[in-house]
């Protein structure tokens, strides 16, 4: 069953799906992917029963609400 939640303080899956996606598969620098917006912004995670798949983020910045950190796992794709 595919379910969502938002994150407001336990980050924990939105930062491993981001870990395995942007910085080992696609080689992103850890210093870019994690850019300290992340305690300010609010996340969704979609899951797949209880393993994580897909998440986002929503950060409003300047006056200017902005979605980024899109993404979806591997198998998920297509």
């Amino acid at each position: 069953m595919i379910h969502s939640a938002w994150l407001d303080d336990d980050l924990t899956d939105a930062l491993a799906i981001r870990r395995k996606v942007f910085i080992e598969e696609q080689r992103v620098p850890e210093e870019i992917e994690l850019d300290g917006y992340d305690r300010a912004a609010r996340h969704v995670v979609v899951y797949d029963g209880e393993r994580a798949v897909a998440t986002g983020r929503l950060l409003v910045l300047d006056g200017k609400c902005l979605s980024g950190r899109v993404l979806e796992a591997r198998e998920k794709r297509g």
